[in-house]
């Protein structure tokens, strides 16, 4: 089988893009660290309580996947931990029948986000609960993902 100049272009460019990973350089490092957003914008719902996980365990979450990847889910009306330390795991829930990713990036802003909005404004307060909803990357579509920050 023969391909023209332009197929042959048009498969390679392709490929880079299934292949290839955005990266950004991060301010305590000069190399340029993989990331990967799979989900849209996010609703959020405090859950925090004194029996909400320690932010100093979530913060560890986002730490430990900072250097980059994806997460898939496959399962429909599951919890999934996609993501846990100490006392704190980050689950998904979703209704789409398929494969939904959710990436590194996105939990880590999720996590930063929620202790933002109902740790921070509140001085000494050392744990966070929160959980919302947002669209993720499916194959054709975006799906609805529920996530929560809950105590493990």
């Amino acid at each position: 089988m023969l391909f023209s100049t332009a197929q042959l272009a048009l498969a390679l460019s392709s490929l880079q893009y299934v292949y290839s990973m955005p990266t950004t350089p991060r301010a305590e490092s000069s190399r340029l660290t993989p990331r990967t957003n799979d989900c849209g914008a996010s609703d959020f719902v405090n859950a925090s309580s004194t029996g909400s996980p320690l932010i100093s365990d979530c913060l560890q979450i986002a730490a430990n996947i900072v250097h980059g990847g994806a997460f898939f889910i496959t399962a429909v009306n599951f919890e999934h931990t996609i993501a846990s330390f100490g006392s704190c795991a980050f689950q998904v829930q979703t209704s789409d029948f398929g494969i939904v990713h959710v990436g590194n990036e996105d939990i880590i802003d999720l996590i930063n986000e929620s202790i933002a909005r109902f740790a921070a404004p509140n001085p000494g307060q050392n744990f966070v609960g929160a959980s919302g909803q947002m669209g993720c990357q499916t194959v054709g579509h975006t799906a609805p993902v529920a996530w929560a920050i809950i105590r493990t």
